[in-house]
């Protein structure tokens, strides 16, 4: 490794929750980020672009606490298939975690 690199969150949306919001769905968010900065695609690109690709530590996936269904997981379920609940996903996550938080995919 010779450099770290987060892509920018380089956009704050309003904290104006539209009509017909969907976590779950990004094309119902319009601007709505909680008034929180949020990192946009174009930021992804541009270090993609620069070189960079994403990276999960091998110290963390290497932990006893690592799950590595956790990489594939299905984002619009709460639970994964043996029930266990994964924190912050599913369709009641409330807005302000979801937009304060690194988002999946």
């Amino acid at each position: 490794i010779k450099d770290c690199f987060h892509p920018a969150k380089n956009f704050q949306g309003s904290d104006s929750k539209p009509s017909g919001f969907d976590n779950l769905d990004g094309s119902t968010w319009g601007t709505y980020t909680e008034d929180n900065m949020v990192t946009t695609l174009n930021s992804h690109l541009a270090a993609k672009a620069a070189g960079y690709t994403p990276f999960m530590p091998w110290r963390a996936a290497e932990s006893e606490f690592w799950d590595t269904r956790w990489m594939q997981w299905d984002y619009s379920e709460a639970r994964d298939a043996d029930g266990v609940d994964i924190p912050g996903a599913g369709k009641d996550t409330d807005p302000v975690l979801l937009f304060a938080a690194d988002q999946p995919g």
